[in-house]
């Protein structure tokens, strides 16, 4: 048998007659289905049961776990041997400073053994938290329009979180804090400002619910940029940031990815006409002949023999001429004899 039942007109509450076996001594099972945030929204469920059958009122605290699905429904306390009567069960979420965010409350006759199920729904005001970490570019040091080593970025830092105690970052090996320039807009700022300082720490001794803070601070950009900064709440807990941009990953680092820049791709354009490939020892801007066999000498201009006397084109005159005529190395004088036709082509003598 099972029955459903409203109290004090409020739709909160499901009773489930679980046996039909009278009994002097009773069980009750309580149950909380919700759709208020677990470790976000509350961190523990109370559960207070009062009744003239007993001496002093029954209070029991459910800490949250990780895989609780309040969403389906968890037991919260399980009581046994209680006398027929009536009773009184109330439960609050409680968030991390203790805060009731939301409560109900049942009337019970006891006669037998029950479930108790109750919904609290978050069509209540349900708390604000978001800590959210975005990320600009400041300064734009090579002008590529993009996120490079030596451009200078900057953190927004919100926190809406009650219980929020401190916030703490340290920029991560892709960048290097710029003391001096951190602010906050609620709090003591304790670390980022003095000369040396690579960490921020501001103290917001409590955030009540419906306060708010904003952290501001600049980065310098080294090869790399991937940044979280994590936030100390008064029972203890550490949460991380959030990348508001990337909605589909909560709790994610604030990452951007690199470009070369325009001075990696200057560096880079320079190695290439600047470099040897072919390891002549001409550099590859004056090299006529880029791909000299390894070890071969060369002339001023890069070129072993057989590449220099293949540049003549014996078809023509001209060309038969400057073959007989060719001077590999600038060293023989009026009569050079480094080259020489043979069917059709210029080839060393």
């Amino acid at each position: 048998m099972f029955r459903t039942l409203l109290f004090r007109g409020l739709p909160v509450l499901f009773l489930g007659l679980v046996a039909s076996t009278p009994a002097l001594a009773h069980e009750l099972f309580a149950e909380v289905r919700t759709d208020y945030r677990p470790f976000v929204d509350f961190t523990t469920v109370r559960i207070t049961l009062t009744s003239p059958v007993l001496v002093a009122a029954d209070v029991r605290d459910y800490d949250v776990s990780p895989g609780d699905r309040f969403d389906l429904g968890v037991r919260i306390a399980e009581y046994a041997g209680l006398e027929t009567g009536e009773y009184r069960a109330t439960v609050e979420l409680r968030n991390e400073c203790g805060s009731v965010i939301a409560t109900r409350l049942a009337d019970i006759l006891l006669t037998d053994d029950f479930g108790v199920t109750f919904l609290v729904s978050a069509d209540l005001p349900r708390p604000e938290h978001r800590f959210e970490k975005s990320v600009m570019l400041l300064e734009d040091a090579d002008l590529d329009g993009g996120f490079s080593a030596g451009d200078v970025v900057r953190y927004s830092v919100l926190i809406a979180t009650p219980c929020a105690a401190s916030f703490t970052d340290t920029p991560d090996p892709g960048g290097q804090l710029i003391p001096g320039t951190v602010t906050a807009s609620r709090g003591l700022i304790l670390q980022g400002n003095e000369p040396g300082d690579q960490s921020i720490t501001v103290n917001f001794f409590t955030l009540l619910p419906g306060e708010s803070a904003t952290i501001v601070y600049d980065v310098i950009v080294v090869p790399v940029i991937w940044n979280q900064g994590s936030l100390l709440l008064d029972g203890g807990r550490t949460i991380l940031s959030d990348d508001p941009s990337t909605v589909q990953f909560p709790l994610d680092p604030t990452v951007r990815e690199l470009t070369d820049g325009g001075a990696q791709q200057c560096l880079a354009e320079l190695d290439a006409i600047a470099g040897d490939p072919d390891e002549d020892g001409v550099i590859a801007v004056l090299d006529e002949c880029p791909a000299t066999p390894l070890g071969e000498p060369v002339d001023e201009e890069g070129c072993a023999l057989e590449q220099f006397c293949a540049g003549f084109d014996v078809a023509t005159g001209e060309g038969l001429l400057s073959c007989r005529r060719a001077d590999w190395q600038n060293d023989e004088g009026h009569f050079p004899r480094d080259c020489r036709p043979d069917q059709g082509l210029c080839v060393p003598k």
